[in-house]
Parts: C-alpha cells; structure tokens; sequence
C-alpha cells in the first residue's frame, strides 16, 4: 500500500504478521535523501526493532529513519 508519494519517491507499507515492511523507492535520476516516520506507518513503539534487509543489519532508529536512496533504487525494512 502506498502511503506517500513526493514526485518520484515513493513510500509504501505491507503489513507482515510480525510487523510492517516499508519500502522507500527513488524513481529519480538522482540519489535522494528520504525519511520515514513510525507513526505514518502504523507503528507507535517508541524504539521498535528495525532491520535493513538489503545490507542484513539492525538500525538503530527510535522515532523515524532517514537514509540516501540510490538512483532509481529501493531501501527495504521490516519494523516490529
């Protein structure tokens, strides 16, 4: 489900039986500095669990994340 759109990057959730995936996808030609926060994709932890599965390593990230997004690319998490 996408839950937001800013021209070409886009924000999109699923929900997993033990959390939320999100995906942060840059459609530009550019790299892109992009951010997440918790309570937009329904989570109301104060720190959850936050796993990049791409580079296969926790983040510490409490309240939100933000990270730079490749060129047309995809950073993907899972957040119990």
């Amino acid at each position: 489900m996408r839950v937001r759109q800013d021209g070409e990057l886009e924000l999109w959730k699923k929900e997993l039986s033990d959390g939320v995936a999100v995906g942060l996808f840059n459609r530009s030609a550019a790299p892109a500095q992009m951010k997440v926060k918790w309570s937009e994709v329904g989570i109301d932890k104060k720190s959850p669990q936050v796993r990049d599965l791409w580079a296969h390593k926790d983040v510490e990230a409490p309240a939100e994340f933000s990270t730079e997004v490749p060129s047309h690319g995809v950073v993907l998490l899972r957040v119990r």
